[in-house]
């Protein structure tokens, strides 16, 4: 007579730790859809940890038909640096976990062409995000356009909301939002001796030295869409 399989996690109640496959499915799918929310959607979890954004859109389509198998799961779990088992266990509404929990905070958002004039008009709606995550004075604007979209490898994709922090000082590197000549732009800030430029991932577009503009703030959070 065959044995039943029994399913064992860590941190489970006394009593709870022997559960069906379909609710550990469950149970997955909850957390799994915490985590979009935490990491900016599909494709945001996707390239943190390293899975495919079109197997994870699979999971939680309506349509259904896919689970978050155990070997999705760990690697979930180990690139997103996750106790192993997080995924299997509950963590309360939400599945947010201890180590998962944050404040969340209201950040103002301006439409692009608003920013320049940002301190003397209401924000048009708010983002939220995590406040661990960001710095004092944060807001939010749209990205819109191609120029940071390199061929391949990190870029911004058109649409993509990003967080714009003016308390961060910009290093080698950073992607910033910079005003030059009263036009705002997002560009990659590089240090060419004492030259500052403004570099475009896309080499469709040419890049400019920031000369006598200034860099709005850094941006290192974005709402779901930087691969």
């Amino acid at each position: 007579m065959a044995r039943k399989k029994h399913y064992h996690f860590a941190n489970s109640k006394p009593g709870r730790d022997e559960r069906t496959l379909a609710t550990i499915h469950e149970t997955r799918l909850k957390n799994l859809l915490h985590l979009y929310n935490l990491h900016g959607g599909a494709a945001g979890l996707a390239r943190k940890a390293d899975v495919s954004e079109g197997y994870l859109r699979q999971i939680t389509s309506e349509k259904g038909g896919r689970n978050v198998g155990g070997q999705l799961a760990r690697k979930i779990e180990s690139n997103l640096e996750l106790p192993k088992g997080w995924m299997d266990s509950g963590h309360g509404d939400g599945g947010a976990s201890k180590v998962e929990v944050e404040e969340v905070v209201a950040v103002p958002f301006y439409d692009f062409n608003d920013v320049l004039n940002r301190e003397n008009i209401e924000p048009s709606r708010h983002e939220f995000f995590f406040a661990s995550k960001l710095t004092e004075g944060v807001f939010a604007t749209q990205f819109f356009g191609d120029s940071m979209l390199p061929r391949s490898g990190m870029g911004i994709f058109d649409g993509t909301i990003v967080f714009v922090e003016p308390a961060i000082e910009p290093k080698h590197l950073s992607i910033v939002l910079a005003v030059v000549n009263n036009k705002a732009l997002i560009r990659e800030y590089k240090q060419d001796g004492a030259d500052i430029i403004l570099a475009p991932l896309n080499d469709s577009y040419k890049p400019v030295e920031l000369g006598d503009g200034e860099v709005v703030g850094v941006i290192r959070q974005t709402r779901g869409t930087i691969k």
